[in-house]
């Protein structure tokens, strides 16, 4: 309701409620009909910049707990046209890497299953694929989180992860191909 009480004012226009006990409620805000011209397709200019679409290339290794962060990630990060290797803890992680399958980035979770660091993995990660560019990603918003990612040397992202913003950070941190 907020939210529409602010759009109608920021309209001007009236805004309305119907109410019934038991039923449900009904909200609206009255806008002035208008007539849209016709627009020609053609005379749209095309604005996408070579970065906006570029595809993504290399192999990211996911490294999370809950399955839906995991799945999520992967239709993202492979609609953006990079290979995903999901796991759901280190043990995991080490089993895809031996299994041949070398990542060019990792994202890992800063609260992996048991008493599994998010920050150790990356290390180690990092210390067997020296190249590899390491994401961390946590809902702990506290100090002591960023201050302990700060100090291994990895970017920190709050979760939940707007796709906007994990893109930006594959596109800095994996190589880009037209």
């Amino acid at each position: 309701m907020a939210i529409c009480r602010r759009l109608a004012g920021l309209l001007a226009a009236p805004i309305g409620l119907r109410s019934r006990p038991g039923r449900g409620s009904v909200f609206w805000i009255r806008l002035p009909a208008t007539t849209v011209p016709a627009i020609d397709p053609a005379t749209i200019p095309v604005t996408e910049s070579a970065e906006d679409v570029a595809r993504l290339d290399g192999t990211v290794l996911v490294v999370d707990a809950d399955p839906l962060v995991r799945a999520g990630m992967e239709t993202a990060i492979s609609g953006w046209g990079a290979r995903v290797i999901l796991a759901a803890g280190g043990e995991d992680a080490w089993r895809c890497c031996e299994g041949g399958m070398r990542p060019d980035m990792a994202i890992c979770n800063l609260g992996l299953p048991g008493r599994e660091s998010g920050i150790a993995l990356a290390q180690e990660l990092r210390r067997i694929y020296p190249a590899m560019g390491v994401l961390l990603i946590s809902a702990d918003t506290s100090e002591e989180a960023h201050a302990a990612a700060r100090a291994a040397g990895f970017p920190l992202l709050k979760q939940p992860l707007p796709p906007g913003r994990l893109r930006a950070a594959l596109r800095t941190l994996l190589p880009a191909v037209a």
